[in-house]
């Protein structure tokens, strides 16, 4: 019986250890060049994300964007409360991820914001000093559909999570900035510029002294369109 509760303590921390993997990393596990269905070898080596290509705008000091509890109080009263499945906000006080539902019903996977601090780490209390913040879409393979195409409910998405970001920001600001980057964004696929991997996308606007920044990937499995990134 001890050693029953040893082995599934054990698988439970293995689990908590993925699931909160990097926004990065899932993503660069998610879009290896594996085929559908691949299942790795258990004698192979395992699987590392690899770190992500430098982008021009790492921050060797990074800025505080707000607390957890400030980002509490202005998701409840932003539009995408209602969209927000933890309308407890369970995981929003330990957690790293805001879950989002409107696009499952759209193409059939949600969005999310991925709240990251430098400088508190994994500390889950209310006075954790967010960083950055990542917009994105959990399925991949579904938002792969689209391709480079923005859908407007991400736009609308993107814009209240500026909202949340950035202090005063109006809605025809925000919008206007999700347009630029967009049509930043757009250039580079036109033009294939990607960054040093070969397969990344990256464009970005400063606004208020925060980067705002759009990323897609382009490989042998994906061609999209895969978020914004605000820190």
């Amino acid at each position: 019986m001890i050693q029953s509760k040893l082995l599934l303590n054990s698988l439970i921390v293995l689990a908590v250890g993925f699931v909160t993997l990097s926004a990065h990393a899932y993503e660069a596990f998610q879009s290896a060049c594996f085929p559908d269905g691949y299942t790795p070898d258990p004698n192979d080596e395992p699987l590392y994300a690899p770190p992500a290509p430098l982008t021009g705008i790492e921050r060797e000091n990074p800025i505080v964007l707000m607390t957890r509890k400030e980002f509490n109080e202005r998701i409840r009263s932003s539009p995408l409360w209602e969209s927000l499945y933890d309308k407890k906000l369970r995981n929003g006080s330990y957690g790293s991820f805001y879950n989002f539902k409107t696009l499952v019903k759209l193409i059939g996977s949600g969005s999310y914001i991925y709240v990251e601090s430098s400088l508190d780490g994994h500390y889950w209390k209310e006075d954790q000093r967010f960083t950055r913040l990542t917009y994105g879409n959990y399925g991949l393979k579904q938002r792969n559909q689209y391709h480079h195409q923005l859908l407007e409910q991400e736009r609308i998405e993107m814009i209240e999570t500026l909202k949340l970001a950035i202090d005063h920001i109006d809605d025809k600001t925000a919008s206007e900035i999700i347009d630029k980057l967009y049509e930043q964004y757009m250039d580079k696929v036109n033009n294939k510029t990607y960054l040093s991997d070969g397969q990344t996308i990256h464009t970005y606007i400063e606004y208020d002294g925060k980067f705002i920044a759009f990323r897609g990937k382009v490989n042998c499995k994906y061609d999209m369109f895969t978020g914004m990134t605000i820190d």
